[in-house]
């Protein structure tokens, strides 16, 4: 998640607990596991080879990234809880 605050898209296996966080073409590319490592391994190659594509060519841009997985971000998710803790904490 930090890595997407920082505005770097994320390239890789997909991972259901990004399927909220990670828009494909928009901050990252997520690829379906295949039957092999092999096909793993190409498929991965093949989403990051785009991501760097997209990032050179303006398609992917870093703030758009940022913005995306701001209310994701570790800032914006301790600020909500200390803000939560603060109100308990008050009679």
């Amino acid at each position: 998640l930090e890595l997407l605050a920082s505005g770097r898209p994320f390239g890789g296996l997909r991972l259901p607990q990004f399927d909220q966080v990670v828009k494909q073409d928009v901050n990252g590319q997520m690829v379906e596991r295949a039957g092999s490592d092999e096909e793993n391994i190409a498929s991965v190659a093949q989403a990051i080879t785009t991501l760097w594509d997209d990032i050179r060519t303006g398609k992917v841009d870093p703030q758009v990234v940022h913005d995306h997985i701001t209310r994701w971000s570790i800032d914006y998710q301790l600020r909500h809880f200390f803000v939560k803790l603060e109100s308990l904490a008050k009679p």
